[in-house]
């Protein structure tokens, strides 16, 4: 079964509990935990326990907290970061940690730069095991993992078990993929997704709107999605104006298509 969510970042600019609020009224199944909302409540409370009983009357799982790495540039402090949050996603019941590597776009990085990254993959992923957390890679461009071949590589050359995917489609759809293609390639590997459209304004400039206003179609893809038998979370991932209205109307859209 498909199950929704939205991640928190939509409210970067609100403490967490406007997020929870929304989100829960506005009736999805889960929340994406963004990593600083979650330290900020961290900062303001020292637990998570105010944070664990918001989440409780709208009945939100977590199915994601989604902090920053870069092993390029930060790797002990990454590797600080994934100690961390390991201990706030046991403590929020979530099963994934959100993963980016660093080392900027793939086409530009060389070996020396893949091994640094593959060998702090391994070590983040080698310190969830026992607490069975998984680190989904986030397709996203400027990483290792920019595209659907070198997302593939990464979980091969890292190998660990409890690596995944975060199939951010509209990333690889905006390089120029085909977003069935890519589902199809990476689907095996693919545990949450986040959805989002933006449109083209000009040569440059790219502006969020809703998923049932842009430019890749979302009746097809959930559509093979739901072909594929997917048993997991998909996330709305909003950067608009006015995440309360954009979390009704993406559920509202969402459902449509998953009711069909």
């Amino acid at each position: 079964m498909i199950r929704t969510s939205m991640c928190s970042i939509g409210w970067r600019h609100d403490a967490v509990e406007a997020a929870v609020q929304s989100v829960g009224a506005a009736g999805y199944d889960g929340i994406e935990l963004w990593g600083p909302h979650i330290e900020k409540c961290l900062e303001q409370d020292g637990t998570l326990d105010g944070l664990k009983e918001m989440l409780t009357a709208p009945a939100l799982a977590v199915p994601m907290v989604s902090p920053y790495f870069d092993f390029a540039t930060r790797y002990d402090d990454s590797i600080a970061t994934a100690r961390r949050f390991i201990d706030y996603a046991t403590d929020l019941n979530a099963p994934l940690i959100r993963l980016f590597t660093g080392g900027g776009p793939s086409d530009q990085a060389g070996a020396e730069v893949w091994e640094t990254l593959v060998r702090g993959v391994r070590e983040v992923c080698g310190m969830g095991l026992d607490r069975s957390i998984g680190f989904a890679i986030e397709v996203h461009d400027n990483h290792l993992h920019d595209t659907t071949a070198t997302t593939l590589h990464l979980l091969q050359e890292a190998n660990m078990p409890n690596l995944c995917v975060n199939l951010d489609i509209f990333n690889l759809f905006q390089r120029g993929e085909d977003p069935l293609q890519a589902l199809d390639m990476l689907f095996p590997h693919t545990r949450i997704l986040h959805l989002k459209n933006w449109t083209q304004r000009d040569e440059e400039q790219w502006v969020p709107v809703y998923l049932d206003e842009g430019p890749l179609d979302y009746g097809t893809f959930l559509a093979r999605l739901r072909k594929l038998d997917y048993d997991g979370f998909v996330s709305v991932e909003w950067f608009g104006q006015d995440p309360d209205v954009a979390a009704r109307h993406e559920l509202g859209y969402l459902r449509e298509l998953l009711a069909s």
